[in-house]
């Protein structure tokens, strides 16, 4: 359990611009992969390497929240995010956001009650929409003993949901005079 609770979010500042975000920079004790790890929801075959993955992490620029999204995402495709409790979060990718990190990833936009949703609510699944063929693939998280970030499907929803509120402490340890206080309530 200990790599659940060891997630940093970080103030990052660009050297040129001068550009602030916070974002992720370790997760579940791992500084090299910082995103958290979903795979598609298997008909037949089991093995990892087969499946098509989607990582998400959380960033804030410019009094915005995102999600960057990793994998099997291409701008003009749409994500939908199935909760628990029933809601959905249809997000279209549009265009390229510049970040300090430098790792390819798209990224859209969350409002803060979004931003809330991720930290306070289990994700269900979620579904991609392919724009260019029509397609769409569905996932989530999976119980696979060999993943490295978490071994259960409870413990990958638990760690997004710590990622979330990660970031969200730090917006409000960073900004504290922007109206954020209720993300966490």
């Amino acid at each position: 359990m200990y790599l659940i609770d060891d997630t940093e979010a970080s103030l990052l500042i660009d050297d040129f611009t001068q550009n602030k975000s916070i974002q992720i920079t370790k997760v579940a004790g791992n500084r090299l992969n910082l995103f958290v790890d979903t795979f598609e929801f298997p008909e037949r075959d089991c093995s990892i390497e087969s499946l098509r993955k989607v990582s998400f992490q959380f960033a804030y620029h410019e009094r915005q929240f995102y999600i960057r999204l990793k994998g099997s995402i291409n701008k003009g495709d749409t994500i939908y995010f199935l909760f628990e409790n029933g809601k959905v979060i249809e997000k279209t990718i549009t265009k390229a956001l510049p970040f300090h990190r430098a790792e390819y990833a798209e990224a859209v936009q969350i409002s803060v009650e979004e931003t809330k949703v991720f930290a306070t609510t289990l994700l269900k699944k979620w579904k991609v929409t392919t724009s260019r063929t029509n397609t769409f693939i569905i996932g989530g998280f999976i119980d696979n003993k060999y993943l490295e970030q978490y071994p259960t499907s409870e413990e990958g929803q638990y760690l997004l949901l710590l990622t979330a509120r990660q970031l969200i402490k730090q917006v409000i340890f960073h900004y504290p005079n922007l109206e954020y206080q209720q993300l966490l309530g």
